[in-house]
């Protein structure tokens, strides 16, 4: 993907903002890359994300929904859009950078 920089700098903070904010949860991160691997149902997402209650789920699920990186192909099944897979990577890749550089470590 190639975009002008004016067009990454000219983006809608609030947008952006909301985006990063519904991936920075641990929670969310393990569900979005267990959905890298595929679609999967709310019960596959409890038990490989296995964190907290179905209710905690949902909120979690509810967060990436609203975003709109992930949805709902068929009630009770999540998934990522194709298109949003290779950024949603770039992202995380980014943010693994990013953290290498807090700790101390050169990315």
């Amino acid at each position: 993907m190639e975009r002008p920089w004016d067009e990454v700098t000219g983006q809608d903070p609030a947008a952006v903002a909301g985006v990063l904010s519904a991936l920075g949860n641990p929670v969310r991160v393990r569900i979005l890359t267990t959905l890298v691997q595929g679609p999967a149902s709310t019960g596959d997402l409890g038990e490989r994300v296995a964190e907290g209650t179905s209710g905690q789920l949902f909120h979690h699920l509810k967060e990436l929904l609203a975003c709109g990186v992930v949805h709902q192909p068929q009630r009770g099944t999540y998934a990522l859009r194709p298109q949003h897979v290779l950024p949603l990577l770039a992202v995380f890749s980014a943010a693994m950078d990013l953290a290498a550089t807090v700790d101390g470590a050169s990315p």
